[in-house]
């Protein structure tokens, strides 16, 4: 039994290794956390969407009103939701830039629609400033893209 679950055996048959048992490759700088990274890539996509609200309203000079503060929230666990099942963070080290941010994009719209139609439905659009909710939708990607394209060039 491994001492370490991220500790990969591979048998390696050489003249020279030959009867010399298991040799142990390396994992790799990132590997080893590569879940722990998931995990803060995730809590960062949030904290965009939930400040680019704060910085949309800001700019704008719109009141902060308790229905924003449950818009943010909304939005992030719905974008979060979506994003999971999308498998969007699995699968960023194997595609490019561009099918990332489509990614990034069609999960933050199908969010945003939701939120969208969850307002409809309730009644609460009246409560809500257009200007703040276009402006947050690009604004929000935006920062999320460009946090996925800094991350990217930081990693790979």
């Amino acid at each position: 039994m491994l001492a370490n679950p991220h500790d990969i055996k591979v048998f390696v048959e050489t003249p020279e290794r030959r009867n010399s048992g298991p040799v142990r490759r390396s994992n790799g700088l990132i590997r080893p956390y590569h879940y722990k990274l998931l995990g803060i890539v995730r809590v960062l996509d949030g904290l965009c969407i939930y400040l680019s609200l704060f910085l949309v309203l800001d700019w704008l000079k719109v009141d902060w009103q308790d229905n924003y503060y449950w818009l943010g929230i909304t939005a992030t666990l719905l974008y979060e939701f979506f994003s999971e099942y999308n498998e969007f963070y699995y699968f960023w080290r194997c595609s490019s830039i561009l099918k990332e941010l489509l990614r990034i994009f069609a999960s933050r719209l199908v969010a945003f629609s939701g939120l969208i139609i969850g307002a409809l439905l309730l009644n609460h659009t009246m409560d809500l400033s257009r200007e703040v909710l276009g402006g947050w939708f690009i604004v929000a990607f935006a920062a999320i893209g460009t946090s996925h394209a800094i991350r990217r060039k930081a990693l790979l």
